[in-house]
C-alpha cells in the first residue's frame, strides 16, 4: 500500500519545483495533478506541455510553458497509426526519436526555462534523459513520476515488453535490460546534442534512468510494489483531479446532452481509446452498433483523438472530451485501450473492463485486470465482432462485476497526487541529490 496522504498542510518554505510532462492526455494529466497539489501548498510550479494539450493545461493556472512536438498529430498522422495498428514499438520510438531530434533545440529551451531557479526536477520518463542532464549541469535535484512500472524486477518482465510470461525470473531481469537497451538505440541520439547545449561533455554509456528515485502513480492494488525494488523507487497510488481543477479545466460534470441520454435508459457499455487515434472510426462504430444490439445494451463512446460521425440515437451516444468521474459510474462495463489513467478511472467507477491494448504498457494494465479477475484483454489489431462479444459476455457476469466493485470501492480511498505531493516536500526538505544519469 501506498504511504498514506497527509492532504494539503501548510509548507515551512516555498520551493521552485519544475515538471518536465511529456506525451498524450493520458501522460500530462497525472502530472498536473500532483502539480496542482503541490501549488495549492504554497510551491512555485512549472510544468511543460507538449504544445497540442498546452491551451488545454493552462486552464489549470499553473505556469504552463509549451513544448514540441505536437503529440496529437504525430499519433494521428498515416505512419504514426500505421505503427501503433502493428504494435511495432522499435520502429515508433526510432520515428518519435526523429520528430524529437528535428525539434531538439526548442525542447531542449523549453525544458531549461521551466527549470531556470528551481528547487527540484520532476521529469516523466521520457524526458528523464534531458532531465538529468540539466540536473548534473545546474546541481538542481530530479526524480522521476511514472505512470507505469519501470524500475528493473525479477517479479515480472518489462511492462513495454510483447510478452506477459518468462520461464525464470533472471529473464525477467534481462527482459527489462533488453528494452531499455533497445530505447536508448533510438533516443540516444539527441543526447550529444543536449549535453553540447549545457556545457557537459559526452558521454560513452548508457545513462541509466531506472535508478533514479521514482514515485509510482498508480495503485499498488493493481500492480503492487516488487520486493527487488530500492528504498527510494516508491508507489502513490492513482491521480485524481480535484473537484476545483477539473472546473478550471473546463470538463466539471456531464453535458446537458449527455445527463438526458443517460437519464433515458439503462447503464450502458462505455467505448474509449483516448488519445489512441482508430484508424476506422466507421467500422468501430459499426461493430459498437451490433454488438450493443446484440447484447442489448446501450453504448456510450469517448471520441478521443479519434474523427467520428455518428447521428445520435436512444442506442448509441457519441460524446467528445467529458468528466469520467462523473459518466463512468453511470456505465456497466468499460472498453478501452488500457491506458494507465482510462484502466484506474474504470476501476475506481467499479467497472469490468475489456482492453483493447494499442501500444507500450496498455497490454500490462490489461493483463493486470485479466489476473485480479476484473476484466479481459486482447491486442485492438485482432479485434472482430464475434472475438468483441465473447469477451464482453465474459466480463458482464455477475462474478467479475462484483470483484470490480469492490476494487473500485477500495481504490476510492487513494489519492496518489496527494502522496506524492508529501513525497516530493520529503525529498525537498531532506535536500536529497539522486544519482545523476550515466
Amino acid at each position: 500500500m501506498p504511504p498514506a496522504a497527509s492532504g494539503s498542510r501548510p509548507v515551512r518554505r516555498s520551493r521552485r519545483v519544475a515538471l518536465l510532462a511529456y506525451g498524450t492526455r493520458g501522460d500530462i494529466q497525472p502530472m498536473l495533478a500532483v502539480a496542482d497539489e503541490l501549488d495549492k501548498r504554497g510551491h512555485s510550479v512549472a510544468i511543460t506541455v507538449n504544445r497540442n494539450l498546452a491551451d488545454w493545461a493552462t486552464g489549470s493556472g499553473l505556469e504552463v510553458i509549451p513544448t514540441e512536438p505536437d503529440v496529437q498529430a504525430f499519433l494521428s498522422s498515416p505512419g504514426g497509426q500505421s505503427m501503433l495498428a502493428d504494435g511495432r514499438l522499435t520502429a515508433f520510438a526510432a520515428e518519435l526519436a526523429r520528430v524529437e531530434a528535428s525539434v531538439n533545440q526548442q525542447i531542449m529551451a523549453a525544458s531549461m526555462r521551466c527549470c531556470e531557479g528551481a528547487d527540484i526536477i520532476l521529469s516523466t520518463i521520457v524526458s528523464s534523459f534531458r532531465a538529468s542532464a540539466i540536473a548534473e549541469a545546474t546541481g538542481i535535484a530530479h526524480g522521476v513520476l511514472l505512470t507505469m512500472p519501470f524500475a528493473p524486477t525479477a517479479a515480472y518482465p518489462q511492462v513495454l515488453a510483447p510478452i506477459r510470461r518468462l520461464p525464470s525470473r533472471a529473464l525477467n531481469r534481462w527482459s527489462h535490460q533488453l528494452m531499455l537497451w533497445l530505447w536508448w538505440r533510438s533516443i540516444g541520439k539527441t543526447q550529444p546534442e543536449v549535453r553540447a547545449l549545457l556545457g557537459l561533455p559526452a558521454v560513452a554509456n548508457r545513462p541509466t534512468p531506472e535508478c533514479i528515485r521514482q514515485i509510482c502513480l498508480y495503485s499498488p492494488l493493481l500492480s503492487p510494489r516488487p520486493a527487488d525494488w530500492r528504498h527510494d523507487q516508491l508507489i502513490a497510488g492513482s491521480t485524481v483531479l480535484s473537484d476545483d481543477l477539473r472546473a478550471r479545466l473546463g470538463e466539471s460534470g456531464l453535458s446537458a446532452e449527455l445527463q438526458r441520454w443517460l437519464d433515458q435508459g439503462d447503464a450502458p457499455i462505455f467505448f474509449g481509446f483516448g488519445s489512441m487515434p482508430v484508424a476506422d472510426p466507421s467500422a468501430l462504430i459499426e461493430q459498437v452498433r451490433c454488438i450493443s444490439r446484440d447484447l442489448g445494451r446501450r453504448a456510450l463512446i469517448g471520441a478521443g483523438w479519434s474523427h467520428y460521425r455518428q447521428e445520435p440515437s436512444d442506442q448509441l451516444c457519441l460524446a467528445s472530451h467529458f468528466d469520467h468521474d462523473a459518466a463512468l459510474p453511470r456505465c456497466c462495463a468499460a472498453v478501452h485501450h488500457g491506458g494507465a489513467g482510462t484502466t484506474a478511472a474504470a476501476l475506481r467507477a467499479g467497472l469490468p473492463s475489456l482492453v483493447l491494448n494499442v501500444f507500450a504498457d496498455q497490454g500490462f494494465w490489461g493483463w493486470r485486470l485479466r489476473q485480479l479477475g476484473v476484466g479481459d484483454c486482447f491486442p485492438f489489431r485482432k479485434l472482430s465482432a464475434r472475438r468483441l462479444a465473447v469477451a464482453l459476455r465474459g466480463i458482464l457476469t455477475e462474478p467479475v462485476r462484483r470483484r470490480a466493485r469492490e476494487l473500485g470501492m477500495q481504490l476510492h480511498q487513494e489519492r496518489g497526487e496527494q502522496v506524492a505531493a508529501d513525497l516530493i516536500e520529503r525529498w525537498m526538505d531532506d535536500d536529497m541529490r539522486g544519482p545523476a544519469l550515466g
